[in-house]
């Protein structure tokens, strides 16, 4: 009878552990490390279908580890922070001056698209342009 209670407890002891729900979340693909170039827009001046548009403006994302580095038009001392991956699918990007969700449309190793899920259709297709 105490090998049966001994058994028991094992197992449930066992079926009550579940995995860290924060280091799930955080796992990082990795197609994702790297350094991304925006080549594209998605987009719509606002009275047309939206369409895919070259992408002239000097926007990349580094991404490594949890740290995330941005060249935009982001305000001076804002392009340095951390990013998460939350339900698999979304990347929550968390920088000084600014905090902001986008969701992982395509994600291979030579491509990624994120969508903003904005009011108004806003995608960025980027291109991997180095490890």
């Amino acid at each position: 009878m105490k090998k049966l209670i001994i058994i028991l407890m094992f197992s449930f002891s066992i079926l009550g552990c579940t995995k860290d729900s924060d280091s799930e979340n955080n796992n990082i693909p990795i197609e994702l490390i790297g350094k991304w170039k925006a080549i594209e827009i998605y987009s719509t001046d606002g009275g047309s279908e939206p369409i895919w548009r070259n992408y002239s403006d000097q926007f990349t994302y580094v991404f490594s580890n949890n740290n995330v580095t941005v060249r935009d038009n982001l305000q001076a001392g804002c392009n340095e922070g951390t990013f998460s991956i939350k339900n698999g699918n979304t990347i929550e990007f968390i920088f000084p001056c600014i905090s902001y969700n986008s969701y992982i449309e395509t994600n291979t190793n030579t491509l990624l698209i994120l969508d903003t899920k904005n009011f108004e259709p806003l995608k960025y297709k980027f291109k991997k342009i180095s490890e």
